[in-house]
């Protein structure tokens, strides 16, 4: 009984809070530039998704199924995806001006979680379908898939701006906190070898979980399969391009922006306006 109390003020008060923290941490961090806040920013990060993460995990919930039945559970696990693929990324290149966005994206995702959260009752009904195993690694493959590809949008977005920047000799305090072109080159392509194989995984699993579970013979016409088999498309396109046509700089961020606008797309758009098999409703 007192995990049932405790965890709803975990979920709704203290993770924001935490959250948000850290958002405005790493917006401190942009701006002076030293290490103590920097280190605080990733502290507070990491301590929200360490807590997000007890509270998802079957001990914390009380479940054993996916999280995500509904809009306000799937935009929490989005929220969590987004933290630790930018964690893991910001300690591979040691660069946390990444942060100053990644970090509010996933305070607003996760907040919208919390608001959306009362009004949720769907889920129940099929709970035994949810919790396929098949499921889980289907929307968890896709969530970390799609929190790579919004890193890499990121990263995308600030070498053109930078390159930009550079090119008309209009360098001013944003710019100057933006790491050099190379590095945001190979952070939007380490994002997109994350991402690409867990999309991969998610397509693969959806596919199995809708043919052996769920028993949706029409999931491949589905409006948001195709989208996503779409996005697929343009990032292999991307990873190829590389070795073999030698894209790199601004011709592959562009692509890289192109394939998110896919995702967000898949996300955004298709789910909520066309019904299907992935609609929740």
């Amino acid at each position: 009984m007192e995990s049932a109390e405790t965890n709803p003020l975990i979920a709704q008060f203290l993770i924001p809070l935490v959250y948000c923290a850290g958002a405005l941490l790493y917006g401190l961090h942009f701006v002076r530039d030293d290490r103590l806040s920097g280190r605080a920013a990733s502290l507070s990060l990491g301590l929200g998704a360490l807590l997000h993460l007890a509270v998802l995990s079957p001990a914390g919930s009380g479940a054993l199924q996916c999280p995500v039945t509904h809009e306000a559970g799937f935009l929490s696990l989005f929220a969590l995806c987004v933290v630790v693929v930018y964690l893991i990324l910001e300690r591979q290149f040691r660069q946390r001006s990444m942060g100053m966005i990644m970090a509010p994206f996933a305070a607003f995702l996760y907040v919208i979680s919390v608001l959306l959260d009362s009004a949720a009752g769907a889920g129940t009904q099929q709970a035994v379908l949810f919790r396929s195993a098949w499921f889980g690694v289907h929307i968890l493959a896709s969530l970390i898939a799609y929190a790579a590809f919004a890193f890499s949008a990121v990263s995308a977005l600030m070498l053109i701006l930078l390159e930009r920047a550079l090119s008309g000799a209009r360098m001013g305090l944003i710019f100057s906190r933006f790491p050099d072109l190379d590095t945001l080159d190979r952070m939007t392509f380490r994002a997109i070898t994350i991402g690409f194989p867990a999309l991969t995984v998610g397509l693969v699993s959806g596919a199995v979980w809708a043919l052996t579970d769920a028993r949706q013979l029409g999931w491949a016409t589905d409006p948001k399969t195709l989208a996503a088999t779409l996005a697929w498309l343009v990032y292999a396109g991307f990873l190829l391009s590389r070795p073999w046509l030698g894209w790199q700089g601004v011709r592959s961020a562009r692509t890289a922006l192109f394939g998110f606008l896919l995702v967000l797309l898949t996300q955004a758009a298709v789910g909520p306006l066309l019904s299907g098999f992935h609609s929740f409703r």
